[in-house]
């Protein structure tokens, strides 16, 4: 911590009396090592393509993944998981998304069969999961259902009349309500779901005296102030739907610290009151941001009054926590929210033109002003949406209000967007309150960037695979085996190997799986010698349990409208949307083939057309197949002799008969259609069944092919079920793995903006592009093609620099040209 110098004025009776005024220079300093670097936190930030969605439709969406101190992409994770879950608190779907520079893409299909409701997009990485979750990344997505006439699907009920008790909370400033002095308190009023009510009340004291009249500011919440006075105690008197309520105010002290926080034009004062024995003397103030503290103060003297000024030019834009530390002990603590523009990226999107017809080419230019900022890394993604068709929210959540306010604070905000971006005039105000109420004593600074002793869950960079070996005969008892994975998807086949610990356990770690891969495991003995070698040919007689993923609890609050729907979410749905539109949804799902009920009935397994599937050209129509179910034992060291007397031509030398016999008599292995130098030592039971090619058809495999051509193909979990006990698979699981799988979004082209057929285009999103980078010079541009709507686009452009600056560009275009 660098040293702070500050200085003591004596002030004027009718400016201060009485208070110690207090200027001082602050330094910014770095965050404490151990912390940061052991322990870098992180956030996250989902940009969808719109707000709102029907059936049938993708959820397009982009992953931002950054340090939660810096805002920069130096992460500890590259992997982030996102859920999309029911109305009633249920997982239908997750996605494994890979993080590059700080972002990744990915998507959700709607089943035609969700029901209209509100759903939530959770996601979170793993080592996020060892702090607490109320800072995973939540975002209400409302869905609704299509009725047979193609008219949005209402379920009844939404007239339900909320008959609850209001929760009212009181949060006096600083931590407590202190008697003899002036104390702010704010307040906050919330229903059964959670959401801010308005209401207004009177104050009284223990003898029915009225105080003060007061009346929530926006979104429940409001603030007053009052002198508290030795003995008496408070109450909060309203009317409720008819019904009188009252809530007792917290029980006020007679000895403590008040602290009140007020923002000027270029600084934050702070004003303090102590009635305490010893004054202030020898008490600490701290300012604390998301990367540590950036400001200290040591006070001396007897006083029992004192004022900072805080610059606004020690800060970063964000939440600032202020904190009075008695010898080291947190008396007093409160937030406040600094917002400058500096800190933001300003990137410009520029059409080719203002007005667009039907059909027709647009060209958007984006780029940096470089004198503004010479170079700029940047990782961004852009959505164009048809406004006719698309439910907007100004004061939803964006990459803004997400990071710098959602991000860090406890619970639900509502409508976070009208911090940063209403015009309302007490917008500030409202701020301000929001860090009294929601903020009091809940940061992230306390909660999430405290040092845990040990992770219990670790960062990941790729996709693990983890599990326990046990004896086959014993499932409780676990065994010692070298065990080994092998996955083959459209880039690339691998095969490798662990050793389990003395639990069992194993796992293979950093994967990346950019497509679903069939995936097979399987566990070996290990051979006691002191060379410590492996056996080549697998025991029988292990069980392998694999580690199944589960997702942290989830601790939703569920709106307790049986139309599953909240009260605003109402509003939303009300709007009339393009009649145009909605037609060419109902069409698309219904156009949908329903299938009649089918009956199963037993069919004979053609197992020739089988292996022809997994055959390429070049194998087709081999010399002699081997199915591997008809060999019943298998040679300890080397499976390959087991060809012998079922190969016509197959020699115990591993040759064969009718080939060219070059120099080099082996003849040319092929696994699953790659060649390999070796085969006798992969799993035996890994392998599906096997080709053997001779004579002049090898010619098209080269000289090596001249030795005649062993062809090996494994189990990928299309292969038939085996029924037989004595058939049944020990020490191997198979099955496939998603991946980072993530469908690409279709983009029409049109030559003409005539309609070239008699399909109507009514695409609510427009364009989609998850991966929007600038060249060197700061610039880059798009294209798409309008869809058959009359009517504006809205484009959202979101992202974040490599130097932890923000992004966001929200504009209009217009249709059609005149």
């Amino acid at each position: 911590m660098q040293k702070v110098i500050f200085y003591q004025f004596s002030i004027k009776p009718n400016v201060l009396s009485n208070f110690l005024l207090v200027f001082f220079f602050i330094i910014f300093s770095s965050f404490s090592k151990q912390n940061s670097n052991n322990y870098p936190k992180e956030k996250i930030y989902i940009q969808f393509d719109k707000p709102n969605y029907y059936v049938g439709e993708d959820i397009w969406f982009k992953t931002y993944l950054i340090n939660a101190e810096t805002h920069t992409p130096q992460t500890l994770s590259n992997v982030v998981y996102v859920e999309l879950i029911n109305p009633s608190n249920e997982i239908l779907e997750t996605k494994t998304i890979k993080i590059t520079d700080g972002g990744g893409r990915g998507n959700f299909e709607l089943s035609p069969n969700l029901i209209t409701g509100e759903y939530t997009v959770r996601a979170y990485t793993n080592f996020m999961r060892n702090f607490n979750s109320a800072y995973f990344f939540r975002k209400k997505i409302y869905i609704k259902a299509l009725n047979p006439d193609g008219t949005i699907n209402k379920v009844p009920g939404t007239n339900v009349v909320d008959m609850s008790k209001p929760d009212i909370q009181f949060f006096p400033e600083g931590g407590d309500l202190v008697n003899g002095f002036l104390n702010r308190v704010g307040f906050k009023a919330i229903d059964i779901n959670g959401e801010g009510i308005d209401i207004e009340g009177t104050i009284t004291d223990n003898t029915g005296k009225r105080i003060l009249k007061l009346n929530s500011a926006k979104f429940g919440m409001g603030m007053f102030e009052f002198v508290p006075k030795q003995d008496n105690s408070y109450k909060l008197n309203i009317v409720h739907q008819g019904t009188e309520l009252v809530y007792n105010l917290p029980n006020a002290i007679n000895h403590g610290v008040v602290m009140q926080i007020t923002e000027h034009e270029n600084d934050f004062r702070v004003t303090l009151q102590s009635s305490l024995n010893y004054g202030l003397n020898n008490f600490s103030f701290i300012g604390t941001q998301r990367n540590g503290v950036v400001f200290r103060a040591e006070l001396a003297g007897s006083k029992n009054n004192a004022a900072i000024k805080v610059p606004k030019s020690s800060l970063e834009q964000g939440i600032v926590q202020f904190t009075l530390f008695d010898n080291k002990k947190p008396l007093c603590e409160r937030l406040s929210f600094y917002e400058t523009d500096k800190a933001n990226v300003a990137i410009n999107v520029k059409p080719s033109k203002q007005e667009y017809g039907k059909r027709e080419l647009v060209e958007l230019e984006i780029y940096l002003d470089s004198i503004q900022q010479p170079k700029t890394l940047t990782n961004m993604s852009i959505a164009v949406t048809d406004m006719s068709a698309v439910e907007t929210n100004p004061y939803g959540l964006d990459i803004k209000s997400q990071l710098l306010l959602s991000s860090e604070l406890k619970g639900n905000i509502e409508q976070p967007g009208y911090y940063f971006y209403s015009d309302d005039l007490k917008r500030k105000k409202n701020l301000d309150i929001l860090m009294m109420t929601q903020g009091w004593r809940k940061f992230i600074i306390n909660d999430t960037l405290s040092k845990p002793s040990k992770p219990t869950f670790l960062a990941e960079t790729g996709i693990n695979l983890s599990g326990q070996v046990k004896k086959f005969f014993n499932h409780k008892k676990s065994a010692t085996a070298e065990v080994s994975l092998t996955y083959k998807n459209s880039e690339e086949f691998v095969h490798e190997t662990v050793v389990t610990d003395l639990n069992g356990k194993f796992v293979f770690s950093n994967l990346n799986f950019l497509d679903s891969t069939a995936i097979i495991i399987q566990a070996k003995k290990i051979q006691n010698t002191k060379q410590t070698k492996r056996a080549k040919s697998p025991a029988m007689n292990f069980h392998i349990e694999m580690d199944s993923f589960m997702a942290p609890k989830i601790t939703l609050k569920q709106k307790q409208h049986i139309e599953g729907f909240s009260k605003k979410a109402e509003k939303i749905t009300n709007k009339i949307i393009a009649t145009e539109y909605l037609e060419a949804l109902y069409k698309m799902q219904k156009d949908r083939v329903k299938l009649d009920e089918v009956v199963l009935e037993a069919e004979v397994f053609d197992r020739n057309s089988y292996f022809n599937k997994k055959r390429t050209e070049l194998l087709k129509n081999p010399s002699y197949t081997v199915d591997v179910k008809d060999i019943k034992g298998v040679p300890p060291n080397n499976w390959l002799t087991a060809l012998i007397g079922r190969v016509p031509g197959y020699r115990s030398d591993g040759t064969l008969r009718g080939s060219s016999s070059l120099a080099n008599n082996k003849p040319l292995y092929l696994l699953d259609g790659y060649p390999v130098d070796d085969i006798e030592n992969f799993a035996f039971s890994d392998i599906d069944f096997i080709d053997i090619l001779v004579g002049p058809r090898t010619v098209i495999f080269g000289l090596r092919g001249g030795n005649g051509v062993i062809a090996v193909y494994t189990k990928d979990g299309s292969e038939p079920s085996n029924t037989n006990e004595s058939y049944k698979k020990r020490g191997i699981v198979s099955f496939e793995n998603p991946g980072y799988t993530s469908k690409k979004f279709y983009e029409p082209v049109y030559k003409t903006q005539q309609k070239e057929d008699a399909k109507f285009d009514y695409r609510p999103t427009i364009y989609w592009n998850p991966t929007i980078r600038l060249d060197e010079h700061n610039k880059t541009s798009i294209s798409f093609y309008t869809s058959d709507a009359i009517s504006p686009y809205r484009v959202v452009l979101e992202g974040i620099s490599m130097d932890g600056k923000l992004i966001k560009v929200e504009s209009t275009l217009n249709l059609p040209a005149n």
